[in-house]
């Protein structure tokens, strides 16, 4: 029944509203009273309002008389609902308050101050909208969950693209109070464990499926932060998810080629293996079944000459020399062909060389052979490279060499080894002022058996070619310039120190 305060008197009335701890008002007809809080809260002393009507007026102003048409609904039924309303202070400040009356012919009213309340709720609600438009600007979807005890996580709030993602709706995700029913069984475990052992302060991240409404499965990668909740056995939970279903489609392509290629390389490592062994017989086969014979001719046509040579007409022991130079050449030719397939297989043993220590050396042994000859060497010092030291050593063996052979005919050769640089690059050089070559001809220079010289000048054809052969090995590359009796320089590069 309806809090019925009818057999108390005035004074008794008036000392409870006073003791109330709550702003608070008692009315009886013509006569009323308020407390003290009330004073505190309004700003009115006692003395500045003499009267029900003088109260109304001052404190709801426009609206007093809707205020008072609650007041007399209230006593009528012996009680009343909470009513939020908005009163002016005596210094023009207007509050919120939720007033609440109770009494039969004599009323009681009580007002609570929840401006503080309500304008909190008021920049909450801002925030939140602000918040949600914000993240309706992102590709991904973020939320905000709780839990109490040894419960599970619940969201309280959402954001961003969580219905571009998965196809289903912001309410759904509440109706299910987790997102644990869009997760792929086999991922729900191991999710939910790492969540639940999350601890306030600790950031985590986790990789999982998810059953889009269409049936499509995402990738999500959930990043979540855990901080206390409003009580102490109550988590906050704060997760921005990002689809990355691309990068894993793109991540599991990825592996498919790499196993692809792993056994591509695994069928070409055989197949270079197999083509290696077949190289090394082959190149056995050269060595052993060709100078056999070679042997043999040189041997018989010696024996010729040396039994029957007083007996021999002069034509025949030119034939005899003329065998004993091809075979010479034939012998030559299968040793430059062999050191080209060594060339091609030996394993790099990379270090620092000192290139003019090894042009030194080399123009040391050219000197041996023909001590006669006058040549005016140039050799720049310090020269470095990072490379395998015999095969540098063979390049400027063949390089140095062909300078040398080219400048036989020249009476004042001058041969040069030095460094330039082209194009910002670093280049080593070998120049020569001997007989040259056409430049028309220059794409067939380091090509097998190619030469641009007669026979007065000794070769195989098979120098370049080696020497292109050990600068590519070398990751560099190779050129050459010149001109018919003016000369001629060979560029090369290797990689720097």
């Amino acid at each position: 029944m309806p809090f019925d305060i009818s057999h108390l008197g005035s004074e008794a009335l008036v000392a409870l509203v006073e003791t109330l701890p709550v702003a608070a008002m008692y009315m009886e007809g013509d006569n009323f009273f308020f407390n003290s809080e009330a004073e505190r809260l309004t700003g009115y002393g006692r003395i500045e309002i003499q009267s029900i009507d003088d109260w109304f007026r001052k404190l709801y102003g426009p609206d007093h008389e809707k205020v008072r048409g609650y007041c007399k609904a209230d006593r009528a039924a012996g009680f009343s609902s909470p009513r939020r309303v908005t009163i002016t202070t005596r210094d023009g400040c207007r509050r919120e308050v939720e007033v609440k009356s109770a009494g039969i012919g004599r009323t009681i009213c009580v007002m609570n101050d929840i401006t503080d309340l309500v304008t909190a709720q008021e920049q909450m609600k801002e925030s939140k909208e602000r918040y949600r438009l914000f993240s309706s600007l992102t590709s991904d979807y973020v939320n905000f969950c709780s839990r109490k005890g040894d419960d599970t996580y619940r969201v309280r709030w959402l954001g961003g693209a969580f219905e571009a993602i998965t196809g289903y709706l912001e309410q759904s995700l509440f109706e299910w109070g987790c997102w644990m029913p869009l997760v792929h069984p086999d991922d729900q475990e191991r999710l939910s464990t790492a969540l639940l052992y999350m601890t306030p302060g600790n950031t985590s991240t986790s990789e999982y499926r998810i059953f889009a409404k269409d049936g499509s499965i995402h990738w999500i990668r959930q990043t979540s932060r855990c901080e206390t909740g409003d009580t102490p056995d109550e988590l906050f939970l704060f997760s921005a998810c990002q689809d990355i279903t691309e990068q894993k489609q793109a991540e599991e392509a990825i592996r498919k080629l790499n196993e692809e290629l792993d056994q591509r390389v695994v069928e070409r490592t055989a197949q270079m293996e197999t083509a290696i062994k077949e190289h090394e017989s082959f190149s056995y086969s050269v060595s052993h079944d060709l100078r056999a014979p070679l042997r043999h001719i040189n041997s018989y046509s010696a024996i010729v000459t040396e039994e029957f040579g007083d007996r021999i007409p002069p034509e025949a022991h030119r034939y005899l020399d003329r065998i004993a130079a091809a075979s010479k050449r034939l012998g030559q030719l299968i040793d430059d062909l062999l050191e080209l397939s060594r060339v091609s297989r030996v394993e790099l043993n990379t270090a620092t060389v000192h290139l003019s220590t090894l042009a030194a050396m080399t123009v040391a042994s050219l000197r041996e052979t023909e001590p006669r000859r006058e040549v005016e060497w140039i050799i720049a010092d310090s020269l470095k490279a990072r490379g395998d030291a015999t095969l540098l050593r063979q390049l400027l063996q063949n390089l140095l060499g062909n300078a040398w052979k080219y400048t036989a005919k020249e009476p004042n050769a001058r041969i040069e080894f030095g460094k330039t640089v082209i194009d910002g690059q670093d280049v080593f050089f070998v120049r020569d002022n001997g007989v040259g070559f056409d430049m028309t001809f220059k794409d067939k220079l380091f090509g097998h058996f190619q030469r641009l010289h007669g026979s007065e000048f000794e070769g195989t054809g098979i120098g370049l070619a080696t020497v292109k052969r050990i600068v590519e090995r070398h990751g560099g590359r190779v050129w050459a310039e010149g001109h018919t009796g003016k000369g001629a320089t060979f560029y090369f590069t290797l990689p720097e120190i």
